[in-house]
């Protein structure tokens, strides 16, 4: 039975999958992300679109926590070269 005050009531499994996802992502925690991090992307990645490397880099400058970055041309997510 569901409980229906809980924030999840009424949502449908899609929208259910999608929330939980997104609380996976880098970005749901990166508040709390102090040690220093290396980013490798590569530019032609199907699986992981460039720009979410580019907004968490932005967030980690307006935390100041270090970082590099290594960006590869013409490479996938796999860094087959």
């Amino acid at each position: 039975m569901p409980i229906k005050n809980h924030p999840e009531f009424g949502l449908t499994l899609s929208e259910l999958g999608t929330r939980h996802l997104a609380s996976r992502e880098a970005v749901a925690t990166i508040a709390n992300w102090r040690f220093p991090v290396l980013f490798i992307h590569g530019d032609d990645d199907p699986d992981v679109p460039f720009q979410q490397t580019t907004d968490l880099v932005e967030k980690l400058r307006a935390q100041e926590v270090a970082f590099e970055e290594l960006i590869i041309p013409d490479e996938i997510h796999d860094l087959l070269r």
